[in-house]
């Protein structure tokens, strides 16, 4: 069974909009955060797609998955990583590779995957459309990351 994790987020009501919302959560004797999930429609999201073909992925839904190389250096991908947080740029890139594919543990009948959002940010990064200080420092990791999991260099998913 999926154990679900909880996400924490925050929302800027307006002084009316939070009365309403306290009159409403006190009405139905429920907590604001009980009141607010309450309201989230209960909506079953489609099961994530394994896609590796760019014109599937350029298609793709944000969580469906592309495949990455077997076997990759893990060691080696770490190093680069950590290279991004160094530099203070890409940070969001950096910390969605370790979490999807550092972090994991890979095992022989499941094979690691990249959601395609953060494929499409890797993507922008291998060819930015600037050539600030930014760009000049991370794009040379984004492509050695992408030789790394998937063998070469991935071409840019415009989105």
């Amino acid at each position: 069974m999926l154990q679900e994790k909880d996400v924490e987020i925050t929302i800027r009501l307006s002084e009316e909009e939070h009365r309403r919302m306290k009159w409403i959560a006190d009405k139905l004797q429920l907590s604001l955060s009980e009141t607010f999930t309450s309201l989230i429609p209960n909506v079953r999201l489609p099961d994530a797609k394994v896609v590796s073909e760019s014109n599937e992925i350029v298609s793709a839904a944000p969580d469906d998955l592309v495949p990455v190389i077997k076997g990759f250096d893990r060691k080696e991908l770490l190093k680069k990583v950590d290279k991004i947080y160094e530099k203070k740029a890409g940070i969001t890139l950096a910390r969605e590779i370790k979490k999807q594919l550092i972090e994991k543990i890979e095992s022989d009948d499941k094979q690691l995957m990249l959601d395609v959002e953060t494929y499409r940010r890797l993507s922008r990064w291998c060819h930015p459309r600037r050539y600030t200080d930014r760009e000049k420092n991370i794009q040379p990791l984004a492509e050695e990351i992408s030789r790394l999991i998937f063998g070469k260099i991935i071409d840019r998913i415009n989105t």
